[in-house]
């Protein structure tokens, strides 16, 4: 039986909300130029509607912990019954993460860990940098691993900007009626980012 258990992305999240206090940042959307329908995480970054994806999960800064995380779904959330747990299950999902890892060195060492992770709990090709919106990321394609994963394939992908980790990851079910590739490219061209090597943030 599937069971509605959490990604990656969503259980880094949770462990590091149980263990920091969440500050939501307020965000003048004006001055950084992003528009009203662009979701936003504090004022680190923002991202455009994706067909079909509606956001579900939003966390701006962990005040400890100096992470991001958004998460997108696509079609109704099902629940599960009998002995299943967890989330609901959608058809596709979209996970950000970003990570303030202190210096750039910080932020290599993190995504090695995340692509350690990745390895742990699928199946996983062997990583191929790509180029998305200007930038190189180190691509991997996603295999279920048992009957127990949530969804059916993924794709992820990860880069440093300057101090910080950044990675974003598509998982779909085999009915999703979309392409993992080229969702996770229209999610990078549609992210704008305003990082500031403090942690905070600043404008491009």
């Amino acid at each position: 039986m599937r069971r509605a258990l959490r990604t990656f992305p969503a259980l880094l999240a949770l462990a590091l909300l149980l263990s920091s206090c969440v500050t939501r940042t307020p965000v003048d959307r004006e001055a950084l130029g992003w528009a009203e329908d662009w979701t936003a995480l504090g004022d680190v970054a923002a991202a455009e509607p994706v067909e079909g994806f509606t956001p579900t999960d939003i966390l701006d800064k962990m005040a400890s912990t100096g992470l991001w995380y958004a998460a997108w779904s696509y079609g109704d959330g099902t629940e599960l019954t009998g002995d299943a747990e967890g989330d609901p299950v959608y058809l596709a999902q979209i996970y950000l993460l970003i990570q303030y890892c202190g210096s750039s060195e910080g932020a290599e060492m993190e995504l090695e860990q995340w692509r350690a992770t990745e390895r742990e709990h699928y199946g996983c090709t062997q990583p191929v940098d790509e180029e998305y919106a200007g930038r190189v990321f180190s691509v991997m394609e996603l295999t279920a691993g048992g009957e127990k994963d949530l969804f059916d394939a993924g794709i992820c992908a990860f880069t440093t900007v300057g101090s910080y980790a950044l990675s974003v990851e598509v998982m779909a079910l085999q009915e999703a009626p979309i392409t993992l590739r080229g969702t996770l490219e229209t999610f990078i061209n549609g992210l704008h980012l305003n990082l500031r090597e403090d942690g905070g943030a600043s404008a491009d």
